[in-house]
């Protein structure tokens, strides 16, 4: 995700061309990242195994469409995507994570240096991003959501493991964690394994996302 000179290369697909190319200057004017590619639709991007950011708005028929993500994810594997969009409905939100996005940010909600941040804590570790009103609206949500079952813990988390969750979400590396905590890496990824398996979940992010749907720890809150 980052270039030879250091710079995290991102590629923005937006059907909207006026929103796609400020985008696309707000990147270019920051020496912290490289534009390597901009497109009306995620079938316009060149097959790559580079580890870019994709930038995308999944919303290009003006609904939510899952095959925008998959679609890029297809033709960038190793590629991490945030969505940035103007839909702000939690089925879609939880669709997206379940695809694994890296972060979800809703336009007009955000501001520039909030996106920059948020791109630049995504592309250097394994962290799942939701601006801090989608927090409370998933947790706010009355009905039950997509995988409901998996939102019944199989036991009640630790303090240690919610305080670990807590800081996965705010994108400390384990290691980070460990020297913070005074305890090795094999524990912290021991508490986090133990949380997902209790949460019903298959990746960190997965939990991390469930555990603040259900208010077990705080959600991610953007600085500028």
């Amino acid at each position: 995700m980052e270039t030879d000179n250091d710079q995290i290369s991102v590629v923005l697909v937006d059907a909207d061309d006026i929103f796609r190319r400020g985008l696309e200057s707000i990147f270019s004017l920051d020496p912290r990242f490289q534009v390597a590619g901009s497109f009306r639709h995620p079938s316009l991007i060149n097959y790559t195994s580079e580890r870019h950011i994709i930038v995308i708005d999944p919303t290009g028929s003006g609904i939510f469409e899952e095959t925008w993500l998959r679609d890029a994810l297809g033709r960038a594997p190793a590629a991490r995507l945030a969505v940035f969009t103007h839909c702000f409905d939690p089925e879609a939100v939880e669709l997206a994570l379940d695809i694994g996005v890296g972060a979800y940010l809703v336009k007009g909600r955000i501001t520039h240096d909030e996106v920059l941040r948020a791109i630049e804590l995504i592309a250097c570790s394994p962290i799942l991003l939701l601006d801090e009103r989608l927090n409370d609206l998933l947790r706010a949500r009355p009905q039950a959501p997509r995988n409901s079952a998996r939102l019944t813990p199989a036991g009640p988390l630790t303090p240690s493991e919610r305080e670990i969750l807590q800081l996965v979400s705010q994108g400390m590396y384990d290691s980070e964690i460990g020297k913070m905590r005074g305890i090795k890496t094999g524990t912290v990824q021991s508490h986090i394994h133990s949380a997902q398996r209790k949460l019903g979940a298959g990746q960190r992010v997965h939990a991390v996302l469930l555990a603040i749907h259900l208010g077990l720890i705080g959600g991610f809150v953007a600085e500028s």
